[in-house]
C-alpha cells in the first residue's frame, strides 16, 4: 500500500518545493530576483552535473568517474620481439601502438587543430564560441559539429555514445544526443583539469580510429604510408586528418578521389590558420595523386606466427592478470630472426620440391567422404536440409570461389571455382612440416616453423604428436648405456618370436644373422637390435629414460614403442635429443626470455629449469652413436656431412633418422654441441603418406639450416663447437691447441664388412598387446651365424675402419661384400 502512494508523495513534495521557490520572488526587489535566478541556475547546473555523473534515478546511464578517467588505458597491441631485437609480429584486439608527443610530426597536430578545433589552446574543453555558432547554424538548417578535440577524445576513449548511453532519457528521441553531449562536456572539462594540452593531443593521436583497422597515429602512418609518425609529410598528415571525418568515405585506398578532395580542404584550413605557407599549399595542391604505401596489418601479418601462438599459449599460465591482446606488452623471446629466416628458406625450398614429388598422392574416396562430414559447410547444409541428403550432396559438389594454397602463385595463394569436396581433396594432398631448433645448454628455442603457411594451416605441427619411428631408438640405446653397455657391445641381428611370430622386420625383410656392434646397429637403424635391447632393458625402463630426457607425451610401454610406435611431438623430441648434446643435463625449452609491460617494467623473466637425466659418461657414449650415423659408411645420416662441408673440422655433429610404416611420417634430428634441430614431415592425416624416408626428405632441410647458421660469422661463434676429452663443448672459431678426442674413438668402432644396411621401419601389430614381452622368446639358435671377419663380437677389440660411402642394400642374408669406395647414387633412397 505504501509503494502505491509513493507517486502521490512525490507529487506533493514537488508542489510544496515549487510553492516555496516561487514564494522567494514575492515582494523581492529586482536585484534580489536576479540574484535568486543566478543562484538557481548555478544550483541547477550543479545538480545536473551531479545527476549525470551519478545516473540519478537511472535517467542518464553510467558515466566514468574522474579516477577512471585518470586510470583508463586504451587497448594497445603487444609486440613479439626476437632475441636479436627484431619485431616479429603483433597481437591485438585494436592494432594500436602508443607513441609520445615528441615522436609525432608537429605538422600532424597543425593539421588536426586547424581542421577539428582551431581554438584548442584557448578553451578549457568547451568551445563556447564554436558551440554558439553551431546552435545558430542548426537553427538556420545548416547543422555542423562543434565538439572540441577534448570532447572527441572523451567520445573515443570512453565510448560515451554507446557503452554509457543507456539511461532512461536516452530512450526518448531527441534527448539521447543531449545526454551524450552533456557527458562529453562534463568529462572534457575534467580532462582539461588533469592533463596538459600536449598530453591531450598525444592521447587523441594514439586513440583515434583511422580506418583500415589502424588505431592510433603510429599504426596509421605505417598502414597508409609505410612510415613513422615523426616522418609524416604535410600532405600525408593532411590525408590522415581528413580521414577522421569519415574513415570509409575518405579512405585513400578505397576512395582516392574523395580522399584527395578532403586532403585539399584540410590544407586550405591549415593555410587559413598560417600553419603552412602559400607556396607549400600550391606545391601540394598540384599533386593530383596521393602517394600511398598501403599495407593493412592484421593478425596474419608478421614473422614466426606459429611461434607467436606457442608464446601466447605459454604466457597464459606464466602471466596471470595480463592480456597480450590489450596490455601493450613487449614480449622478448629466445627466437633468432636470422636463424628463423634460414629455417624458413630451407623448409620452403625443400617442401616445394617434396610436394612436386608427392603431387600424385591419391586420397581414398572413403576418407574424403568421412572428412567432408566434419566440415563446417557440411554441418551447415545438414542443419538447413535435415534428412535431405540429395540436397546436401548437391551443394557440397556445387562449384564456388575458393581460396587455395599454391607454392607457385603470388603470395602462395590462388582462387578457383571448386566444390567443397574437390577443394578438400586438393588440400589433403599437401605435405606438412614441423621444424624446431633449440640450444641444448640454455633451452632457448632459436627457430620454429609449425607448417609452411600459417594463413592456410594454423594447426601447429611442432606441437602435434606423431609416431617418431627410429628417432625413438635414442632412448632405447640410452637405457642400455645407463645399464653399462658400450657402443662396442654387440647384439644379434635376427628377429624375436612374439606370440609365435617373427618380429620385428628389418626393411625388406633382410637379417644378417650376425652380431652387430651397438654403434653399427644404431648408425644403420637396425630394428631387430633395437627390439632385443628393449626386451632386455624392459620397456618401462625405456619409457622412464625418455621421460627423464624430456618426453612429456604418454608412452605405451611395449616393444613397439622401442621402434617408435608411441606418438611424441617434434618439440619434445628435439628437446630430449638436446639432453645428450648437453652432457646428460636436460634443460626445459624456453620460448620467452622476459616480458615488459607498457611502462617498461619487467613483469616476467624466464628461469632455467634443468634436471640431470643421464650421466656425462652415458651422454658421451650416445654422442658416439649419433656421430656414427653421420660418419660411418652405411649410416642413415651420412648425407649430413655434405651440408656441414668445410665446417666439419670445427664442428662435432651427428643425427638420427626416422620413418614410420608406409612412409606416413619422416623425421630427422641433427645434433651439434650447442644447437639441435629436428623436423617431422607427413600428411594432414596418417593415411596421406609422406612418401619418403627421413634421410632423404627431412635431412636436407636440417642440413641446409645448419649450413647457413654455421656459415654466418655474426652467429656461428656460438655454435661452432667440438667436445673435449671431458665432454665439454669448446669453441673452434679461434685456433686452439686443445687435443680434440671424439668420444666415438673411445667407445665405438667404424663400420665392419659384416654390417647390414637397413632402412627404418615401425613394425605392424607389435603395439597391440600391452603384455607382449611376456610371450617373447629368442629366435632359434640355428639362425645364428658366425660373425664375418671384421664384424665386432662382444669379446672383440674395437678396430676403426676408414670412412666410406653408403653401400646399396643386398638381397641375401649373407654378409655383403665390402662397400664400394665410390658412392652409388641410384640407391640413396635405401639409406634411411
Amino acid at each position: 500500500m505504501f509503494l502505491l502512494k509513493i507517486p502521490l508523495y512525490l507529487w506533493n513534495a514537488i508542489k510544496v518545493t515549487f510553492g516555496w521557490y516561487f514564494g522567494l520572488y514575492r515582494n523581492a526587489g529586482w536585484l534580489k530576483k536576479i540574484w535568486i535566478a543566478f543562484m538557481s541556475f548555478v544550483m541547477f547546473i550543479a545538480f545536473y552535473i551531479f545527476a549525470v555523473l551519478t545516473n540519478f534515478l537511472w535517467l542518464f546511464g553510467d558515466s566514468p568517474s574522474l579516477s577512471e578517467i585518470m586510470a583508463h588505458k586504451s587497448p594497445v597491441a603487444s609486440t613479439i620481439i626476437s632475441a636479436d631485437g627484431q619485431t616479429l609480429s603483433k597481437v591485438f584486439n585494436e592494432n594500436r601502438t602508443l607513441v609520445p608527443y615528441d615522436s609525432i610530426a608537429p605538422v600532424f597536430f597543425d593539421a588536426l587543430i586547424s581542421t577539428e578545433d582551431k581554438r584548442f589552446y584557448s578553451h578549457n574543453g568547451i568551445d563556447l564560441q564554436g558551440l554558439g555558432g553551431a546552435i545558430k547554424d542548426a537553427i538556420a538548417g545548416n547543422s555542423r559539429g562543434a565538439s572540441t578535440i577534448t570532447q572527441q577524445l572523451v567520445k573515443n576513449k570512453f565510448g560515451t555514445r554507446s557503452k554509457y548511453g543507456t539511461g532512461l532519457l536516452g530512450k526518448i528521441p531527441g534527448l539521447r544526443i543531449l545526454v551524450m553531449k552533456s557527458k562529453e562536456i562534463i568529462l572534457a572539462v575534467g580532462l582539461e583539469m588533469y592533463y596538459s594540452k600536449e598530453e591531450i593531443l598525444t592521447m587523441y593521436a594514439n586513440t583515434v580510429d583511422f580506418g583500415s583497422d589502424a588505431f592510433g597515429i603510429n599504426t596509421a602512418a605505417k598502414t597508409y604510408f609505410g612510415t613513422t609518425p615523426l616522418k609524416l609529410k604535410t600532405e600525408e598528415a593532411a590525408v590522415l586528418v581528413g580521414l577522421l571525418k569519415a574513415t570509409n568515405t575518405y579512405n585513400p585506398n578505397l576512395h582516392p578521389e574523395k580522399s584527395l578532395e578532403r586532403r585539399n580542404v584540410v590544407l586550405g584550413l591549415m593555410l587559413d590558420n598560417n600553419k603552412i605557407s602559400q607556396s607549400e599549399y600550391d606545391r601540394i595542391i598540384r599533386q593530383k595523386k596521393i602517394k600511398l604505401h598501403f599495407e593493412k596489418e592484421n593478425l596474419l601479418n608478421g614473422n614466426a606466427l606459429y611461434f607467436r601462438q606457442a608464446v601466447l599459449n605459454e604466457l597464459q599460465d606464466k602471466l596471470p592478470g595480463y592480456d597480450p591482446y590489450v596490455d601493450g606488452l613487449k614480449i622478448h623471446t629466445t627466437l633468432d630472426s636470422r636463424m628463423q629466416e634460414y629455417a624458413k628458406r630451407a623448409v620452403w625450398r625443400n617442401m616445394q620440391s617434396i610436394q612436386t614429388s608427392a603431387g600424385g598422392v591419391t586420397v581414398p574416396e572413403r576418407r574424403i567422404k568421412e572428412l567432408v562430414k566434419k566440415t563446417s559447410e557440411y554441418k551447415r547444409l545438414a542443419a538447413l536440409y535435415p534428412g535431405q541428403s540429395d540436397s546436401v550432396n548437391y551443394y557440397l559438389n556445387k562449384k564456388h570461389r575458393v581460396r587455395l594454397f599454391d607454392y607457385g602463385a603470388t603470395n602462395h595463394e590462388r582462387y578457383a571455382q571448386m566444390s567443397t569436396v574437390d577443394s578438400l581433396r586438393y588440400m589433403l594432398k599437401f605435405m606438412h612440416i614441423g621444424f624446431v631448433a633449440i640450444e641444448p645448454t640454455t633451452g632457448h628455442v632459436k627457430a620454429y616453423l609449425g607448417d609452411v603457411d600459417y594463413k592456410t594451416w594454423q594447426y601447429d605441427k611442432v606441437m602435434a604428436p606423431h609416431q617418431p619411428g627410429s628417432t625413438f631408438k635414442l632412448f632405447v640405446y640410452t637405457t642400455a648405456m645407463k645399464r653399462g653397455k658400450t657402443p662396442n657391445d654387440s647384439y644379434l641381428d635376427a628377429p624375436l618370436r612374439v606370440n609365435g611370430k617373427e618380429w620385428p622386420q628389418n626393411a625388406g625383410g633382410h637379417y644378417s644373422g650376425q652380431y652387430l656392434s651397438l654403434r653399427s646397429a644404431f648408425a644403420r637403424s637396425v630394428n631387430t637390435v633395437a627390439a632385443r635391447i628393449g626386451h632386455e632393458m624392459k620397456t618401462p625402463n625405456v619409457a622412464a629414460t625418455a621421460h627423464d630426457m624430456g618426453i612429456k607425451s604418454e608412452l605405451n610401454e611395449n616393444l613397439a614403442m622401442c621402434l617408435g610406435a608411441s606418438e611424441v611431438t617434434p618439440f619434445e623430441l628435439v628437446s630430449a635429443y638436446g639432453t645428450i648434446a648437453n652432457g646428460g643435463e636436460h634443460v626445459e625449452p624456453v620460448l620467452v626470455d622476459y616480458v615488459e609491460d607498457s611502462e617498461g617494467r619487467v613483469v616476467y623473466r624466464a628461469s632455467q629449469e634443468s634436471t640431470s637425466a643421464v650421466s656425462i659418461d652415458v651422454a658421451q657414449k650416445m654422442r658416439t652413436l649419433l656421430s656414427a650415423g653421420a660418419h660411418d659408411p652405411g649410416g642413415t645420416s651420412t648425407k649430413l656431412g655434405g651440408y656441414i662441408g668445410s665446417y666439419a673440422t670445427q664442428l662435432d655433429y651427428g643425427g638420427k633418422t626416422g620413418t614410420t610404416n608406409d612412409k606416413a611420417d619422416a623425421w630427422f634430428v641433427g645434433v651439434t654441441p650447442n644447437l639441435v634441430a629436428g623436423a617431422w614431415i607427413g600428411g594432414e592425416y596418417n593415411f596421406v603418406r609422406a612418401g619418403g624416408y627421413g634421410g632423404t626428405m627431412v635431412l636436407p632441410i636440417i642440413g641446409e639450416f645448419l649450413q647457413r647458421v654455421m656459415g654466418n660469422p655474426a652467429i656461428n661463434g656460438k655454435y661452432l663447437r667440438k667436445y673435449d676429452r671431458g665432454g665439454k663443448a669448446i669453441s673452434t672459431t679461434v685456433p686452439t691447441k686443445v687435443i680434440i678426442d671424439r668420444s666415438s674413438d673411445e667407445y665405438g668402432v667404424r663400420q665392419g664388412e659384416g654390417d647390414v644396411i637397413v632402412p627404418d621401419a615401425v613394425p605392424d601389430g607389435a603395439g597391440e598387446d600391452a603384455n607382449v614381452e611376456s610371450n617373447i622368446e629368442s629366435r632359434p639358435p640355428e639362425v645364428h651365424q658366425a660373425p664375418a671377419a671384421n664384424t665386432p663380437h662382444p669379446s672383440s677389440h674395437p678396430v676403426p675402419q676408414p670412412q666410406q660411402s653408403p653401400a646399396p642394400e643386398k638381397k641375401s642374408n649373407a654378409a655383403p661384400p665390402k662397400p664400394a669406395a665410390k658412392p652409388q647414387e641410384n640407391v640413396e633412397h635405401l639409406f634411411d
